[in-house]
């Protein structure tokens, strides 16, 4: 497994991997694989096969690397962890319950609590690496742990059974009220400009729209501004608008 990518080198690889070249991307992926791995060994002991888990994390960091954008203003890590994360949950979404470990929620908690001191004390939300700081652990394990304690959701999740023929799913809510062959087509829609979305802007509008998070959330699980967020938001709306034609 290879040593981390300094920043500059990470950039013009990712230049490279933008044009096609294959070999650059897998030059990042195995300067990476030490970050898959210590993502995939918080599953030890619970009866998975981490060899088969460490696969599913590699075609997340994969994907990690075709979506990241240097623009976006983090850390390639930072950005590649949820994005991981991600995948490993949908793969055992698909294959198991998922279980936190008792050390990943405590650090949550301790987490929201020393989030909620700075809060106090600075006068503004304290950043990622703030919070990290104060409890002495990297950026990547806070952005880990906020992460794994947001339960998954996905848009054809059912919401309501009310006992009738169609379950009530998540994205149902957005158009409540007209008839079912409009909705239907506006789903498929929504959900095909979704997909055309970059992963950190899917994430964000899942998470404002989906998950019920206010921006400061949202900032805290990315390791960005709000801001960041505020901008990332609107231009992932602008390209769903634009690709719905509304």
């Amino acid at each position: 497994m290879g040593n981390v990518l300094p920043p500059d080198r990470l950039g013009e690889l990712i230049a490279r991997v933008r044009a096609g070249d294959e070999g650059a991307r897998d030059l990042i992926a195995s300067s990476n694989l030490r970050l898959v791995m210590s993502l995939v060994q918080r599953f030890q002991g619970r009866g998975i096969d981490l060899e088969e888990l460490f696969q599913v994390g590699c075609v997340g960091l994969m994907k990690a690397i075709d979506k990241f954008d240097s623009s976006y203003g983090v850390q390639f890590s930072t950005y590649a962890v949820p994005v991981i994360l991600g995948e490993i949950k949908r793969y055992l979404r698909d294959n198991g319950a998922i279980k936190v470990s008792r050390t990943t929620r405590e650090l949550a908690s301790c987490a929201a609590r020393v989030r909620q001191e700075l809060a106090a004390s600075l006068g503004r939300e304290p950043t990622i690496d703030e919070i990290a700081s104060t409890l002495e652990v990297s950026r990547e394990e806070i952005v880990e742990s906020i992460e794994a304690m947001r339960p998954v959701i996905h848009i054809f999740d059912v919401v309501s059974d009310d006992g009738e023929d169609e379950d009530l799913r998540v994205i149902d809510q957005i158009r409540a009220g007209e008839d079912f062959d409009t909705r239907s087509v506006e789903l498929l829609a929504l959900r095909d400009a979704l997909a055309k979305l970059d992963e950190i802007e899917r994430n964000v509008i899942l998470m404002r729209y989906f998950r019920d998070m206010n921006q400061v959330d949202v900032a805290q699980v990315l390791g960005i501004s709000q801001a960041q967020v505020s901008r990332l938001e609107k231009r992932a709306l602008k390209r769903m608008r634009d690709c719905m034609a509304i």
